[in-house]
């Protein structure tokens, strides 16, 4: 047979005797783990022979189907503190900002003011993601795909998750970036540290290469709390 390569991950492969095609959309610096696992998990299982009808498996293969999605793995939508968290204003000294919170249904409002200027970002809970018109303090790095196809490259997508009930993280991906932004919100009874990315994250660890920010939280009243 014979394949197609591309950047980080990205590979067709054709096995005309095996009547087989196969399409792998990866981000993945190490992209031999794709190779890897399709010779493993795929090419090593073929048969000539038709498969016997197996209900159970079938079933399993459509569960994992519909449950696929590029949220966040793991954690929860709410948190028992965020009537607490949401309710204050956070302030930080380097950079001059100030940040508020307000929780709406299954939405995240993040009202961020710099310079007296204040930009609403919708962030999506529950594996949704929401369109927003730019990216949330960081400016989108120019790729190939921007760069060529004329992707919009100010709008981003944002969906987050509590990783407990004093941790709250968000990840942003855009058509034009190869790869997404990942913050980390960890709030306490004196304030917020926000770690912001200083770049696009493609595969490894998250949270590999941030900037913390730190703020002071002040200002409880029921005007910013959720229902």
């Amino acid at each position: 047979g014979y394949r197609m390569d591309g950047g980080w991950g990205q590979y067709a492969i054709i096995l005309p005797e095996q009547n087989l095609t196969a399409v792998i959309l990866s981000d993945m610096p190490d992209s031999t783990f794709a190779l890897k696992a399709f010779e493993d998990e795929i090419f090593s299982k073929l048969s000539s022979e038709p498969l016997a009808e197996n209900s159970a498996a079938y079933a399993e293969l459509h569960a994992l189907e519909t449950g696929m999605t590029l949220a966040p793995k793991g954690g929860q939508s709410r948190s028992s503190m965020q009537r607490e968290w949401f309710g204050r204003n956070y302030r930080f000294a380097d950079p001059g900002m100030s940040l508020r919170f307000t929780f709406d249904n299954n939405m995240l409002r993040l009202s961020l003011t710099v310079n007296g200027q204040t930009d609403v970002f919708r962030c999506g809970l529950g594996g949704a993601w929401l369109l927003n018109a730019r990216h949330f303090l960081v400016k989108l790095e120019r790729s190939v795909d921007n760069g060529v196809y004329c992707l919009n490259e100010n709008e981003c997508f944002l969906t987050g998750v509590w990783r407990d009930d004093n941790v709250f993280e968000m990840d942003g991906k855009s058509l034009g970036a190869t790869g997404e932004y990942l913050y980390r919100f960890i709030f306490t009874t004196d304030g917020l540290t926000l770690s912001c990315p200083r770049c696009v994250c493609r595969g490894g660890s998250h949270l590999q290469e941030t900037i913390d920010l730190i703020a002071e939280g002040s200002g409880s009243t029921d005007e910013h709390r959720p229902s």
